[in-house]
């Protein structure tokens, strides 16, 4: 598990053929949740990493109208900023929590 301290966090798709779109989630850290090593019950496939987003502006997320394939972040200490490639978004405001899915492992 790995955290990084940002206020921001990018969500951004580029659709083929279309203009890239982009929002900006407010939150006060990222934290990189990753695959556990094994499932609960010995049977069911892995869950996918994410990254999570705490103390975020969950609303930013809830009513997308297209799904981001990227998230982007800068991070003090770091001179590019963080990108992870997504697979989803789950927003949780009862958490105050987004969670960005990250692609399984093949």
């Amino acid at each position: 598990m790995e955290s990084w301290q940002t206020s921001t966090v990018r969500l951004i798709s580029e659709p083929l053929g279309q203009a890239p779109r982009h929002v900006d989630v407010g939150c006060s850290s990222v934290t990189w949740m990753p695959v556990p090593d094994i499932p609960d019950d010995g049977k069911a496939a892995p869950t996918p990493g994410y990254l999570l987003l705490r103390q975020a502006d969950t609303r930013a997320c809830e009513a997308l109208p297209w799904a981001p394939s990227l998230a982007q972040f800068s991070v003090l200490g770091y001179t590019e900023p963080r990108q992870f490639e997504i697979t989803a978004v789950e927003a949780d405001p009862q958490a105050g929590e987004v969670r960005l899915y990250l692609p399984r492992a093949s």
